[in-house]
């Protein structure tokens, strides 16, 4: 299929879908270095990987979007840097689904550390999706960004920046809103308990927020 060739390494596309990808992992990635000990949580609470595995994940994942991000918006190691990109976003969206098939409805997915607080939906594995798609455009060039920028001039390359925050600003506006969406009801709230091994009562431990039960010496 040539016309879709030519529109995957046409140097345009592939600037807007780098700046794209490389901005959403440089956002999510210094998100999470903020607050890793919860994120270590997240990945815990999403059970598809031994406790010092997920502990590791955990902590190394965000300076891992943070190298894949920059590798992307300079163009260092392409297509190597857009693959990376690739996988990570097939392993997050896989991850999603597989706990939604488990019924698992109630985790915060951890995409943008606490920044933003967005349970598992298929909205979650459809934006995975096209970040993947925007993963595989990105890979159709191996131009650094300044030999992106030498084939287009600098109005047509300022403008697919402005188009790319434009973008994000519009994808940012969308997970704000997804996660207002999944709030819960204050005047219905629902307490944490914590329940013991020996059958003791359980307790509440706080108002509103995700029904969790915890038990003591596991």
């Amino acid at each position: 299929m040539p016309g879709w060739r030519m529109f995957v390494t046409e140097p345009h596309i592939v600037l807007f879908a780098r700046t794209i990808v490389g901005l959403v992992l440089l956002i999510a990635g210094g998100a999470k270095l903020g607050d890793r000990r919860r994120f270590v949580e997240t990945i815990r609470a999403y059970r598809l990987l031994p406790g010092g595995t997920a502990t590791a994940v955990g902590q190394g994942l965000p300076a891992i979007e943070i190298v894949i991000a920059g590798g992307l918006l300079v163009g260092a190691l392409m297509p190597w840097s857009a693959l990376a990109a690739l996988g990570l976003f097939l392993l997050f969206g896989g991850a999603v689904a597989v706990n939604l098939l488990r019924g698992r409805r109630d985790i915060d997915c951890g995409c943008f550390g606490s920044a933003t607080e967005s349970y598992l939906s298929w909205w979650l594995v459809g934006r995975n999706l096209v970040l993947l798609g925007l993963a595989g455009v990105a890979m159709g060039r191996r131009d650094s960004l300044a030999g992106l920028v030498e084939r287009v001039s600098i109005g047509e390359a300022a403008a697919m920046a402005l188009a790319a925050l434009g973008a994000m600003g519009l994808w940012w506006l969308a997970v704000v809103l997804a996660a207002l969406w999944h709030l819960p009801d204050p005047r219905h709230p629902r307490p944490v308990v914590q329940v013991s091994d020996d059958g003791g009562t359980a307790r509440p431990l706080r108002d509103g927020g995700m029904l969790e039960v915890k038990r003591e010496g596991v």
